[in-house]
């Protein structure tokens, strides 16, 4: 049985003077039409050292519609992300990520969120992350409290990543929580290809359904000469949503 692959999403990136990321928009395509349709932008702000200060989030009609403010160590590590989102024409706070290292690499994630009804502050999530001994990521797990009788989180969903032999990543699998067996078990997985600069030039989606792996989509990717993928995948290593 044959496939076709049609277009469905695309991003385009914006750089400074000093080639940091100032600006990604998102389209979509309409089929019927031919054509990209634009769908959100994110803008970047920068302090002196180069350090992004604030994230800015706009709606399909290029309007404001979160911002995020980033504050850092003395180290230059982010210490702490306070997120406002739009309600009734303002920006409310209403998250504030608290970043937690061990031996420089970021360890954990500890969300709070304002419950307006009650006027307090409350925390229910964390999110922590695992290294293999180069250093390397290899898992990211969501924890949650169903109540505030919990005296530890529970995992509630799961990434795991692998990595070529030249230390690119070649895997991400996630899984999460299924309620009727309460095993975190497989939802979806992404594969990486690359060229032999080591620039990402496929990536391909798979869905786990009835114990098997199949193909859902496929992103191809065009470089400027003298950028590398990196260069421009959440180069902050913000946790933008969850």
């Amino acid at each position: 049985q044959s496939q076709n692959w049609v277009n469905e999403y695309r991003t385009t990136y914006s750089y400074n003077a000093q080639m940091l990321a100032t600006e990604l928009r998102e389209y979509y395509w309409i089929a019927s039409q031919s054509n990209w349709v634009f769908e959100s932008r994110t803008a970047y702000v920068y302090n002196s050292q180069g350090l992004a200060t604030e994230i800015l989030l706009y709606d399909h009609a290029n309007a404001l519609d979160m911002k995020m403010e980033l504050f850092y160590s003395a180290q230059g590590l982010i210490d702490s992300v306070y997120t406002h989102e739009l309600f009734d024409q303002d920006l409310v706070l209403w998250m504030i990520q608290h970043y937690h290292y061990e031996s420089g690499r970021l360890s954990e994630i500890g969300m709070l969120i304002y419950d307006e009804d009650e006027d307090e502050w409350y925390g229910d999530m964390v999110i922590r992350f695992g290294y293999a001994g180069q250093g390397r990521q290899v898992s990211m797990g969501i924890y949650v409290l169903m109540d505030e009788e919990d005296e530890e989180p529970f995992l509630f969903s799961l990434t795991e990543y692998t990595y070529t032999s030249a230390g690119r990543l070649q895997t991400v699998t996630h899984s999460s929580l299924n309620f009727f067996t309460f095993q975190v078990t497989p939802t979806d997985k992404t594969e990486y290809t690359y060229n032999s600069a080591g620039d990402l030039t496929m990536s391909v989606e798979y869905d786990y359904i009835d114990g098997a792996w199949g193909e859902d989509y496929k992103e191809e990717y065009e470089y400027h000469a003298s950028l590398l993928f990196s260069d421009v995948a959440n180069p902050f290593n913000v946790m933008l949503q969850l």
